[in-house]
């Protein structure tokens, strides 16, 4: 059975976020990324697939994406937190914190810039402020779980 994860990251960096989300998967992680999918009809989305806030969602279509979102998170063994560079981002926190109240690992990237952040490294098992260094310790993290299972 493989372990499931859940991707937090902001909705400015899908690229980067889909591309995590593949280094996890061929390690044999089974991965939610809540900006990896087909539909168009997620409400903050332009026509060029770029993220906008203002005035476009409704609450209920807001509370619809929090309520898969946190279940989404309940239904994984492990969160991977992917703080951006430059932008001040509040999913992240909040999908972090619902992991951290379900006793669900929490493994987090943050930039030096907020290295130590108490609210961060307190819910976070480990944190990295290089983002290979969190890929890294992913891969054996997944290898110490299948040898364990194995025995």
């Amino acid at each position: 059975m493989a372990l499931r994860v859940y991707l937090a990251h902001s909705a400015h960096e899908k690229l980067l976020g889909r591309g995590i989300q593949r280094e996890l998967e061929a390690m044999g992680y089974e991965v939610y990324n809540p900006f990896d999918y087909e539909e168009k009809n997620r409400p903050f989305w332009d026509e060029n697939d770029e993220v906008i806030w203002d005035g476009a969602p409704t609450k209920k279509q807001c509370m619809v994406i929090i309520d898969t979102d946190l279940k989404e998170v309940e239904n994984s063994d492990i969160m991977v937190c992917i703080y951006p560079e430059e932008l001040v981002t509040f999913g992240i926190t909040c999908e972090m914190k619902h992991a951290w109240d379900n006793g669900i690992p929490v493994y987090t990237y943050m930039p030096e810039k907020i290295k130590g952040h108490p609210w961060i490294v307190g819910m976070s098992e480990k944190t990295f402020t290089h983002l290979g260094e969190l890929i890294k310790f992913m891969g054996e993290l997944i290898f110490f779980v299948r040898s364990d299972q194995m025995e």
